[in-house]
């Protein structure tokens, strides 16, 4: 099971993806006012290239996101 936070800074859109053993890895996108889903967009796209996933699989595989 996979969870995603996404928190929406001044400067930064942070996202945080955990996995079913607890693992953390952190994304980060910068943050635009008038369009905020794209921090989230840009952090999630850099996160899953991280991991080795497609943004796209790994949002079908989350079941749980928190927005802040």
């Amino acid at each position: 099971m996979r969870r995603i936070a996404i928190d929406v800074g001044g400067t930064f859109t942070d996202v945080v993806v955990s996995d079913a053993s607890g693992s953390l890895v952190v994304g980060k996108g910068l943050t635009d006012r008038e369009r905020p889903y794209r921090g989230f967009e840009v952090g999630l796209t850099n996160l899953a290239e991280e991991i080795g996933v497609d943004a796209k699989k790994l949002l079908a595989d989350t079941e749980v996101v928190v927005y802040s």
